[in-house]
Formats: structure tokens, sequence, C-alpha cells
């Protein structure tokens, strides 16, 4: 890097001017980071709230360091670099050793001074490429911790820097554009995760009182500079901001995301917990807090879903904001071109007794797709908080899989924020690549595609992306979800599950599970009830195969052979337990590692009827036994289709009733009494679900009118506005209005849509 000192230019005068005869512009983009550097040394004064739950503080620094790096023009390509925890894309300035002229384009004289001794001979010009310019200075600054996502999610953060800025006019009375304030991270002791803090700095260097002032006192001055922000916000006649309170034209590329409302939330929340912030000796780099990593997570994964990071090739994924129930929420799209599936996406959802789960929790986001079938339970787990919570995370994560009633996906900072894992850059530990037969591990694993994805199957999911086992093998747990969610096909993912099971089972000799090598395991863990369950008594070749990954996490995989056979296809095939207990030997890093691949392999193998996750203090002797009866959701070719069993008729009842349950949950209240005569005019039939707010594309992919409900393949619609009934009826659909009477509207629906 070379510290930028002084600016000349070398620029014609007669060049340098333009007029007024072309409007036209080539402005140029450079991309610029500000990296701050505190003086912990010159920490004098600290206040902070004694509350894990509400971390907020205010710390004064004499002296910190304000380093604005300019890494170069913007582009899309160019070298990655790690810098202050971001992964950056930078191309960085080529100079000329001699001249230290930047070069633009092609070689020619105009890349050099005129005293430059290249610059006749630009061909020959010796060049200093990747080379990044900064500038610096040192001043006081204050920095605050604040609490919740309410303070950082793309909302809060420009809310609460405009309310402060608002309030440093109020209570300073005149223009302190000197005071600014920018976001700095620091690494957080013992974890990967990056605590973030905002700070009030002045722009002078050295500074001028101002910040200090604001702190002394037990932050007397601070504490007017909130109040009057909130009462010149309050009394401020706008309905959620203008330039006479919260905007400032400095912040003018952030005004579609500052609420007032959100900073009169902000600024209440705090001003109601003043008398609570003291004076501390501990700095506030030194406060290690869980809410606000989990909170980041969260805010991270919906920026994923946003740019589609780990969705399938050629799917294009995009996240909308909606409101469900009332409630602020996201529509999720994945359009493979051939196919599109739509999700609502809800956040901390509380899930129990109520919901026909045994265990209760609270889903950090909901995923439910508008078409019916299983809600998606995700939890964004941080390791530094959930290292001390495996057992209930093992519990409320097998009771939704035994309700039968939700998937559930478990997402840790590694998958969500790291780069996904590569052939080069591999996941390590990874249970899916260890015990492997040879066969599978080849490039030819037709055996196991079409013992579990029949052709009939695979013809069906031709139009939709469908995960090869190679990309399952690799995939971290972000990946896994984006497939599943671009093809929610429960049979295509338990066949993956079985393939998996099948394709670890022992080689030559076969091990039977009564061996033992397996048999320790099972008394160790307290599985033989479960493995008994499973066995049911019968007679048939059944081998297994103890797998240990990694120091800290153990797989028993145990697989029936005849009913992997494809004549017997049956989701009893497979058995499969997954036990985590931390290594006291291993490093941190070792055992979080060990945990991530623990969450993966219960991503993917929940799909198996006896799946059983462990940990010290919910382990087999704690847990009840597998889903009874067991789903089949993969069936054999229908020639050789097995039998379904004695449950599966209620089995398919309750999923039906499940499935009307989820359009309800979403349906805005003028769509309800059409869904209730829907589902009475449904029973008993095999007739179709609509999908929820099925969004009818234009020519060119934009959305030109969305649906209540929707039959697509039928070309069936209900809508709420006429234009969107002119829309679709334009496009060739037949469309129904919220406001036409229910029992009429069903019946013709019933009479469009015959069963098959």
């Amino acid at each position: 890097m070379a510290r930028l000192r002084q600016v000349q230019a070398t620029t014609e005068d007669a060049r340098s001017r333009f007029g007024d005869d072309s409007d036209e512009r080539n402005p140029l983009f450079f991309h610029r980071e500000l990296l701050i550097v505190p003086d912990h040394s010159r920490r004098e004064i600290s206040l902070a709230i004694a509350d894990e739950e509400f971390p907020f503080g205010a710390e004064y620094l004499a002296s910190t360091t304000f380093r604005e790096i300019n890494f170069g023009e913007q582009a899309v390509v160019g070298a990655s670099h790690a810098i202050a925890g971001k992964a950056l894309k930078v191309k960085g300035f080529e100079l000329c050793r001699s001249c230290g002229k930047v070069q633009r384009g092609l070689a020619k004289a105009s890349n050099h001074t005129w005293g430059c001794r290249y610059r006749d001979k630009p061909d020959d010009a010796q060049l200093r490429q990747l080379l990044f310019m900064y500038r610096e200075f040192n001043s006081e600054a204050l920095r605050f911790l604040l609490p919740g996502a309410n303070f950082w999610d793309e909302a809060g953060q420009p809310s609460f820097i405009g309310a402060l800025h608002l309030g440093l006019r109020q209570r300073f009375g005149g223009k302190v554009d000197h005071l600014q304030s920018a976001l700095g991270e620091e690494p957080q002791p013992g974890s990967q995760q990056r605590k973030t803090f905002l700070y009030l700095f002045d722009s002078v260097p050295g500074g001028t009182g101002y910040v200090r002032q604001l702190i002394e006192a037990g932050g007397k001055d601070l504490r007017a500079v909130f109040e009057q922000s909130l009462q010149h916000l309050q009394a401020c006649r706008c309905s959620d901001g203008c330039y006479r309170c919260i905007f400032m034209y400095r912040q003018r590329f952030d005004r579609e995301r500052t609420s007032k409302r959100r900073a009169i939330e902000q600024l209440q929340t705090i001003l109601s917990r003043w008398e609570e912030l003291q004076p501390s000796e501990r700095s506030l780099s030194e406060v290690v807090i869980n809410t606000r990593a989990e909170s980041e997570l969260e805010l991270r994964f919906i920026e994923k879903l946003r740019v589609g990071k780990g969705a399938p090739p050629g799917v294009a994924v995009t996240l909308r904001e909606d409101f469900i129930k009332g409630n602020k929420g996201y529509l999720l799209t994945f359009n493979s071109g051939s196919s599109m599936v739509s999700w609502k996406v809800e956040q901390q959802v509380p899930i129990g007794e109520a919901e026909g789960v045994g265990a209760f929790s609270r889903a950090d986001f909901l995923l439910t797709p508008t078409a019916g079938g299983k809600p998606i339970a995700v939890y964004t787990d941080g390791w530094e908080y959930h290292r001390g919570r495996l057992a209930t995370d093992a519990e409320q994560r097998m009771a939704l899989q035994r309700s039968c009633r939700y998937l559930f996906w478990a997402l840790s900072w590694d998958d969500v924020v790291e780069a996904p894992p590569t052939a080069q850059a591999p996941l390590e530990p990874n249970g899916l690549a260890v015990g492997m037969m040879p066969d599978f591990a080849s490039k030819n694993r037709e055996n196991y595609l079409e013992r579990w994805w029949p052709k009939s199957f695979l013809d069906d999911l031709s139009q939709r992306p469908v995960p090869t086992p190679r990309e399952v093998q690799l995939a971290n747990s972000l990946q896994l979800l984006m497939a599943y969610l671009a093809n929610p096909s429960g049979a295509l993912w338990q066949g993956l599950a079985q393939m998996f099971c099948l394709a670890q089972r022992p080689p030559m000799p076969p091990v039977q599970i009564d061996d033992p090598s397996l048999m320790a395991p099972r008394e160790a863990l307290n599985l033989n009830s479960h493995v008994e369950e499973w066995t049911q008594g019968g007679e048939s070749p059944r081998v297994g195969q103890h797998l240990a990954p990694v120091p800290g996490l153990q797989i028993l995989n145990l697989v029936d052979l005849a009913l992997h056979k494809t004549d017997r296809l049956h989701p009893c095939a497979s058995f499969r337990a997954i036990h985590f207990e931390p290594d006291r030997s291993s490093s941190e890093r070792q055992q979080q590692l060990a945990w991530r691949e623990w969450l993966r392999q219960g991503n993917l193998f929940q799909f198996l009827p006896h799946l059983l996750i462990s940990t010290p203090g919910w382990g087999g002797s704690e847990q009840p036994a597998a889903v009874d009866p067991p789903q089949v959701w993969v069936e054999a070719e229908p020639a050789k289709a097995a039998p379904e069993g004695p449950g599966a008729p209620e089995t398919a009842v309750a999923a039906s009733q499940q499935a009307w349950q989820a359009l309800s949950r979403f349906a805005p209240a003028d769509v309800q009494p059409l869904l209730q005569a829907l589902e009475a005019a449904w029973q008993g039939t095999d007739r179709p679900l609509p999908e929820q707010a099925f969004e009818l594309e234009g020519p060119k992919g934009d959305v030109i009118a969305q649906a209540e409900l929707a039959w697509p393949d039928q070309r069936l619609a209900l809508v709420s506005e006429p234009v969107d009934a002119e829309a679709f009826t334009a496009a060739g659909w037949r469309c129904w209005s919220v406001e036409d009477p229910p029992a009429a509207t069903a019946a013709a629906l019933m009479e469009a849509l015959p069963p098959s």
C-alpha cells in the first residue's frame, strides 16, 4: 500500500475544461473501505448496561486511527483478498515505476508524465501492479455497542445513525458536520465472529472536544442528545421520515431504508433503561455477546437468500419483502426456467404442542411452500451459544422430525458466512466421504441412482434441478438447503439419504449388525432398543458400519439389504444414528468443525424414518421410537410397489390436513371463506392444491400480476384486484375474484379441476 500524501494534476489546463455542449459524462467509481483501528491504551471512559440480553454501552477513546483505503475501480472480477473479515474482489492500481502515474487502458504516452523516461516508449514501461492507496488520520471517538437485531438490520442501522445525528444538531444548536459516524468491526475473542461497533468520531484530526463532552458526567449530554432527537421525531408531522427530521443528505443512499418510526422505537428502548447505564472498568471489547452474534447470523442469512448464495446452477433466486399475518416476512422464489417454487418466510416462529410437536422451540425462520407441503424450521446456530445446549437442540430437532409435520435445517456461521466448499477446498470433516463403497466413489453410480430414483420418478423431475450424489457429498448445509428449496421433493431427498446409507455399508466381507464391532457402539449409545424396533424381529440380511470421521463424532450406519432391492424399496431400509460429544483433547476449532458436520448429517438424513441425532443428555435412552408409521416417500416402479402398510391412509389424511392448514396460515382474511369451502369440497378427492401468492411474469421476466391462489398447470387463478384479473385473462387464464360467493367459486373450481 502507498500512503497518499500529495495529489498533483498533470492534465493540460485546456483539456481539463468541459463545456455544456454535451450532457454525457463517464464517471468512475472506486472501491473504498474505511478501516478503524482503536487505540485501547487511550480508553478513558466506558459506560455499559450489565445485561447479556441487552448489551448496550458507550466508550470514549482519546485516539483512534481512521484509515481509508482505495482499492481501485469497482469491478466484477479481480483478485480476492480477505480484508477486515470481508472477502473483497479488487483490482488495485497499476502505476509506472518511473513517474508514478496511474495506468489506464493500453500502453500509451498519456499514461506517463512529460518527464517520464517511458513516455516515448510506453511499451517498455516497468509497472507496479495491485497497489492500494490509503490516507489516515487520528482523532477522538465515541463507540457504541448496540443491542439486538432491531438496531442492526437493514432498516435499523441507518435509522439509528440518522436519529443520532439529528440529536447532535439539536443539542449543539448548529452545524456539526465534523462529527461523522462509521461502522467498525473487530474479532470476538475465541470466536470466528466479529463484533460490530458504531463509531462517532471527529473528522478534525486530534478532535475538537465535542465527542468527549458527550460522555462526561455519566453521559449526561449523550442522554440529552437522545432525548432531544426523540422529541423532534415525535413532533414532526411526517409519516415515516423527511429532511426536516431524520433524513440527511450524506445518507441519501440509505433514505429508502431509514425509518422515523424505527428510530423512535430504538430511542425509547435505550432511554427506558438509561438508569442502568453505569461506569465500567471493562472495555466494550471484552464483552462477549451471544444475542448480537445470533442476530447478525440471522441478518446475514437473509442477505445470502437475497443474493442466492449456494443455489443450484441455473436457478434464479428472488427475495422480496411481504407481510404474513400482519408481520414482516418475505416471499422467496426459485426459478429454474422450467419450474418455479415459492416459499413464505417468517421470522422467530414458536413451534410446540399446539403445532403437534413434542418439544417447544422458536425457529429463527419458518419457510413454508406456497404450493403446500412441509414447512422447514431453520435454525441459525452460533457455536459460542449452542455448544452449551447441544442436548436441547437435539431434542427439539428430533421432535420436529418425529412429528411428521415439519422439516428442520440447522446452519452454522461457517455455512452462512464463509465461502462454500469446492473440490479444491473441500468440506472438512466430511462424514459422507468416509467408509464409502468403491463403486460409489467411482464416476459410475447408476446402481444407486436406478435403485432409489426409478426412471418414472426421474422423468417427473426432468424439469427441476436434481442434485447429483457427488454434489450432495461435497455441499455444506446452506447449499443443501438451497437445493431442497429449489426442488422440495420428499422422494428425491429420502432417496439421496438411502443412497448414502447403502454406499456406506461395510465392504466385503459384510459385517452383521450383531457383530461385536457394532454391538459396542450400540450399547455405548443406548441404541439396542431402537435397532430392535427397526429390525422388528424379521429375518433379513442386515449389515452395518461404525464410522468416526473425527474425534467426537460417531455415525452408526445400518442397512437392510432386502429392503434396498429394487422390487422392495421401503423407507425402513436404513437406520442411522449420529452422535456428537465434544472431544476435550481437540482444539476449539476442531470441536466446532465436528459440530458443524453433526448438524449437516442431521439435515440430510432427517428424511429417514429411522434416524437418531444424539449427544450427552439426549441419547438413545431418552428418545422415542422412529416415525410410525414410516411414511413411504419413495416407491418402486408401479408394478413393483411395496405395500403401504396399515397406517398409510391415516398418514395421507394427516398430510392433507397439514397442507390445508399451511394454506390457511398465510391466506388473508378475505380468502379464508373460500379456503374452507375448497377444503370441504376437496375431501376424498385427489384434486391438486393451489399455490399461494402466485406471480404472473411478463415476456421480460417481470411480475405483471399476482393471484391469491393459483393452479398454474390448469391456468386457474383467484385474484383480489381487477387489474390482476385483466392481466391473467389476457394471458389465457380463467379468473375468479375473492369477492365472489365462496360456495359458487368452489363449485366452479371443482368443475374446472376434475380429479385425476
